[in-house]
């Protein structure tokens, strides 16, 4: 699976596919945790974490990859 690189406030990162869905996230080539989709309650997407990144910045991150992979 090919990277995917994308921009959130101003600042450039990329994705990096894995086999279980989820997605590696980095900076300048310095991995910043890995974010997954999760389904909220009413079936909502959200973006989720179990790493230290900010909840409104995964989100943002989850939301521009899937405008990506249209």
């Amino acid at each position: 699976m090919e990277p995917i690189e994308f921009t959130v406030e101003g600042l450039t990162y990329t994705a990096l596919p894995q086999d279980d869905g989820s997605f590696d996230i980095f900076q300048n080539n310095k991995h910043l945790g890995r974010i997954f989709a999760d389904i909220g309650i009413n079936t909502e997407l959200k973006w989720a974490s179990s790493d230290l990144i900010d909840l409104d910045l995964v989100q943002k991150m989850g939301e521009a990859i899937e405008r990506k992979e249209l």
